[in-house]
């Protein structure tokens, strides 16, 4: 049977081709033989049943997510804004992770093939610094909501001009 049968007879379980005769359990970070009894022993385990769980518990936060980059497209027609949507929320994802961890975006030019390699296609770093502006978007969102339920906040603002500017809340 084909790999690609093998994933039509398992559906909802977040499996990808990776590899020919390979798949991927994008819900577990697993990489699977194409054999059936390897998928079975996968799909009843308590991990993936967990995972799958947690998958679907967090599909809010990605639906919330994934209207930031199509906002931004839909108002500026932006380059990426007809691929999948899975894609997109991929590359933000990233973009996001990378921002908050204060790595450079050109740094992602350099582990491009890593990270296609258990993910899914990328661009370069300078199409991905055009998500930037939705992910600001949504860290404004974030910020609004929580101070929505705050009584009290303090805004610091280090304005030190050497190493750079520090806005905490």
């Amino acid at each position: 049977m084909s790999t690609w049968d093998r994933l039509k007879e398992y559906p909802n379980q977040h499996f990808a081709v990776v590899k020919a005769r390979k798949l991927r359990c994008n819900a577990c970070s697993e990489v699977l033989s194409d054999k059936k009894s390897s998928f079975e022993r996968h799909t009843k385990s308590k991990k993936h049943e967990k995972s799958l769980a947690d998958t679907e518990k967090n599909k809010s936060d990605q639906l919330s997510i994934k209207e930031c980059p199509q906002k931004r497209a839909k108002r500026e027609n932006a380059s990426g804004s007809t691929l999948p949507s899975d894609i997109q929320l991929y590359r933000y994802e990233l973009v996001e992770s990378a921002l908050s961890g204060g790595v450079a975006l050109s740094k992602v030019d350099a582990t491009r093939l890593f990270l296609e390699k258990y993910g899914h296609r990328l661009t370069s770093s300078a199409h991905l610094s055009e998500l930037i502006p939705a992910v600001l978007d949504k860290e404004k969102e974030t910020l609004k909501e929580q101070l929505k339920v705050t009584k009290e906040a303090s805004v610091i603002f280090d304005g030190t001009a050497r190493l750079g500017e520090a806005l905490a809340i």
